[in-house]
C-alpha cells in the first residue's frame, strides 16, 4: 500500500513560527541591542527610555497647585488661585481650552525633538502614552470628544521634514481611542519658524494662515472637535486653527499636546 506524505499539523506549524519568531526578536536584540534614546544606556527589549529616563519624564507632569483651564499655564502662590490666567482673560483664544500633561523640558523636550526633528517615528509611542494621559482630564470628557484634527504642515515643510508629527500622534491616538481623525485644516500660506517670535509676533504671524477644506467641512459640522498637535507654547497656532474650525461649523474646539513650554 503507497503511503501518502505526512505534512506537519497546524499546531506544530503554529509552535514552528513562534519559535522562529523568538529566535528572530532574539537575534535582532543581539545586533541591535536597545538603548535608551536619550541617555544611551541599555534598556529592555522594546522599552526606548531606560528606567531613569522614564522617571524624570514622569516628574515632568505638571505639579503646579492649580492651572488655568483654558490655556493649562500653572498658577503658583497661595490659594485661593483663580481659575483662568490674565492672558486668556484678555486675549479670550477661539479653543475651550488645551490640555498639555507634561511640562516641556528634560527628557520630554528630547523624545519630542528626536520625534519630530530627526524623524525616529517610533517614538511617537511615548509621545501618545503622554498624550493619553491627558485625554483623562475631565475638561476632555464634558462633552466627550467626537472627532481628532491634525494641526497642519505647510505643504512644503511637509516636504522636506518627510511627514506632519501632528498627523502621526492623531493616528496613533484615532487607533487606540477609536475616534476619527480627520485632516479638516489646511495651511493657506507658509508662517515659517516661529521659534524666536515673541508671543504677539507669533500670533500676527500665524493669523488667517489656516482653513477648513471644503470637503471636510460636513464632517465637522455640529461634532466637538479636539485638535491635537506636539507641543503648546504660547498657543497661538492652536488659537488660529479653533478659529478656523469654528468658523466651519465645528460646535466647539478643545485642544490636545503632549508637553507645554
Amino acid at each position: 500500500m503507497k503511503l501518502l506524505p505526512r505534512f506537519p499539523s497546524a499546531a506544530f506549524l503554529g509552535s514552528g513560527c513562534g519559535c522562529l519568531r523568538a529566535g528572530l526578536k532574539g537575534l535582532r536584540s543581539l545586533l541591535y541591542p536597545p538603548f535608551c534614546t536619550v541617555c544611551a544606556l541599555p534598556t529592555e527589549a522594546g522599552a526606548h527610555l531606560c528606567g531613569g529616563c522614564a522617571a524624570e519624564a514622569a516628574q515632568l507632569k505638571w505639579w503646579a497647585p492649580a492651572l488655568c483651564r483654558r490655556c493649562s499655564r500653572p498658577f503658583w502662590g497661595a490659594a485661593p488661585l483663580p481659575e483662568v490666567c490674565v492672558e486668556c482673560q484678555q486675549w479670550s483664544p477661539a479653543f475651550d481650552c488645551v490640555v498639555a500633561p507634561c511640562r516641556f523640558g528634560g527628557v520630554v523636550r528630547e523624545v519630542v525633538h528626536q520625534f519630530k526633528y530627526d524623524g525616529k517615528r517610533h517614538l511617537r509611542h511615548i509621545v501618545c502614552g503622554w498624550m493619553q494621559d491627558g485625554l483623562e482630564d475631565a475638561r476632555l470628557r464634558d462633552p466627550p470628544a467626537e472627532v481628532l484634527v491634525p494641526v497642519p504642515l505647510h505643504w512644503w515643510k511637509h516636504r522636506l521634514r518627510g511627514f506632519n508629527q501632528a498627523e502621526v500622534l492623531a493616528a496613533e491616538l484615532s487607533g487606540s481611542n477609536g475616534l476619527r481623525m480627520i485632516g479638516a485644516l489646511r495651511r493657506v500660506r507658509s508662517t515659517g519658524t516661529q521659534t524666536r517670535l515673541a508671543r504677539e509676533e507669533r500670533r500676527a504671524n500665524v493669523r488667517g494662515a489656516f482653513a477648513t477644506r471644503l470637503e471636510c467641512e460636513r464632517q465637522i459640522q455640529g461634532r466637538h472637535v479636539l485638535l491635537v498637535d506636539d507641543v503648546l507654547t504660547t498657543g497661538a497656532t492652536l488659537d488660529a486653527c479653533a478659529g478656523a474650525l469654528l468658523r466651519g461649523g465645528a460646535a466647539s474646539v478643545r485642544a490636545l499636546t503632549a508637553a507645554r513650554g
